[in-house]
């Protein structure tokens, strides 16, 4: 419920005040055809689960576009 309400917040917010949502994930599902019966890949440093999905890395930035910059100048 609250991770909805937040997603909802962030788009309505984007729209609202010119921000940016970027983001990427990067993941794998991993699988040996060798099947074995303990459910790990021996001597693997990273993919040592067989039969899995594996989320390596994911970001999320929010950018805000710069404004109007307005200069004062003091005219006589």
């Amino acid at each position: 419920m609250v991770s909805r309400f937040l997603v909802v917040f962030l788009l309505l917010a984007g729209a609202a005040f010119s921000q940016s949502f970027v983001g990427f994930v990067d993941g794998y599902y991993g699988y040996n055809f060798n099947k074995p019966a303990s459910g790990k890949n021996l001597y693997r440093n990273f993919d040592f689960n067989h039969n899995q999905f594996s989320l390596n890395y994911a970001e999320l930035a929010i950018e805000r576009k710069p404004g109007v910059v307005y200069t004062y100048s003091k005219t006589r």
